[in-house]
Parts: structure tokens; sequence; C-alpha cells
């Protein structure tokens, strides 16, 4: 791991990389969200379906 490091890259490759798996994360975490919601949801329907 540590030759990676000193392969003498430029800083804006590391930093696309951070980037990235920045966005990664923030779109993951969005679409968990979204998920739950969506659930919630559907199990709202279910329930009414259920009661009627």
């Amino acid at each position: 791991m540590l030759n990676f490091f000193s392969m003498g890259y430029a800083s804006f490759v590391y930093s696309s990389f951070f980037i990235f798996f920045l966005v990664l994360i923030i779109c993951t975490k969005q679409s968990i969200a979204i998920n739950k919601k969506y659930h919630r949801r559907v199990k709202m329907l279910i329930d009414q379906t259920d009661s009627e």
C-alpha cells in the first residue's frame, strides 16, 4: 500500500478518487433513505388494504 502512495501520481488523481468515493457514499445514503421512505409507504398501503 505504501508503494501506491509513493508512485508520484499528481494530487488531482488522489483528489478525484476522494471525490468519487465521497459522491458514492452520499448517493448510497440518499438511496437508503429513499428506500426506507418507500418501504414505509408500501407497508402503510398494505395495512390499509388488510384492514378493509
